[in-house]
Parts: C-alpha cells; structure tokens; sequence
C-alpha cells in the first residue's frame, strides 16, 4: 500500500511537470494523499511540504488543482493550503492562516493573521497578496485589523 501511494503521488507530480512548457518540477509529501480525479483535484493532509522552484509551503492540508491540457497531461491551476500555512519565498517567509495560489494570475494569497518578514521588515494584515514574478506585496487591512509594518531604517544617526 506505501508504495502504491508513493507510484501514484510520483505520477501525479511527474504529470504537474510535464504539463507545465518551461519544465517547472513540483514536489509534493505529506502523510496522505486523496485523489479526484474528476474534478481535478488532490487533497494532501499531515504535515503537507510543497516545493516549486520559486518557493517551499508547509501546512497541514493542501489542495492541488489542475485542469487536462490538449495534450492530455495536468496542468496545475490553483493551490488552496491551510492551517499552520508557512512560506518560504527568496529571502521572504509568510506565515497564515490560509494561502491560496492562482497560477493563471500567478499570484500568492496570504489570509487570515497574515505575516511577511524579511531580515529587514515585516508585514502583518488580514491579507497579503504577492505577484510571483516581481514579489510585490500588496497588503489589504479591514475594518476590525489594520495594516502593520515595521522597517530597520538604513540612515546612521
């Protein structure tokens, strides 16, 4: 039984990193694996670790979304991570309640006591919102949470 488990999560990756055209790899462990193939998606739970090129999530449920290309393989769409939700991200790490990635928009959603710290700052709101290929953050509070920030300044007194 491992090891059917293990042959399908490898299958299931292996097809995530073909469907993708630039050879993107993806990796996936947990301690249990849900698959539906119907509806296109994948359910991990049990200390979840997923590893892309541009970053590595822990949490302790994930949800893997794909769609069939016209060549037949799956094509990772959107991620939906939660509870205990880490992000490691260049120098960056995120911490949340929930995270949501949208590859069409390729964009990264930290929600509910979202945190982003660096080695010189740090950023907490109810949600935090990064565009992949530039890393900026936009940052959203609300009503009852206000945005917050604080920063080393460089200037010597």
């Amino acid at each position: 039984m491992k090891y059917t488990i293990l042959a399908v999560v490898v299958a299931l990756c292996w097809n995530f990193a073909m469907a993708q055209s630039n050879g993107v790899v993806y990796t996936i462990e947990s301690n249990h694996l849900e698959i539906n193939a119907h509806i296109g998606e994948s359910r991990f739970w049990g200390s979840v670790v997923f590893e892309s090129p541009s970053y590595v999530l822990h949490a302790d449920s994930l949800v893997v979304s794909a769609v069939q290309n016209a060549a037949g393989r799956q094509e990772l769409q959107r991620l939906h991570a939660w509870d205990n939700v880490e992000l490691y991200y260049g120098d960056k790490r995120g911490f949340s309640d929930t995270l949501y990635y949208y590859h069409d928009r390729q964009t990264i959603v930290l929600e509910g006591n979202a945190r982003l710290i660096d080695s010189r700052s740090s950023l907490a709101a109810p949600r935090i919102t990064i565009h992949e290929p530039t890393g900026e953050a936009f940052v959203e509070g609300d009503e009852s949470e206000r945005v917050k920030v604080i920063f080393e300044d460089d200037r010597a007194d």
